[in-house]
């Protein structure tokens, strides 16, 4: 089972990370998402339960 508030507080950690509702993937790595793709904050959050975070690259993203 995934434990998604663990994940998130591992990620609140990280001090260098800009928390958004989404994401745009910059760089997938090995990940399923897209270059450019727009991710919620609960996609990456699956995500990272699984892969450290050094393996993809996102930037907040803001949508009107």
């Amino acid at each position: 089972m995934i434990d998604l508030n663990k994940t998130q507080r591992e990620l609140n950690e990280v001090k260098d990370f800009v928390q958004s509702a989404e994401y745009c993937v910059t760089e997938p790595g090995f990940s399923n998402f897209n270059k450019d793709e727009i991710i919620s904050h609960k996609d990456l959050l699956i995500y990272l339960s699984k892969n450290p975070l050094n393996t993809i690259a996102t930037l907040p993203h803001c949508s009107m």
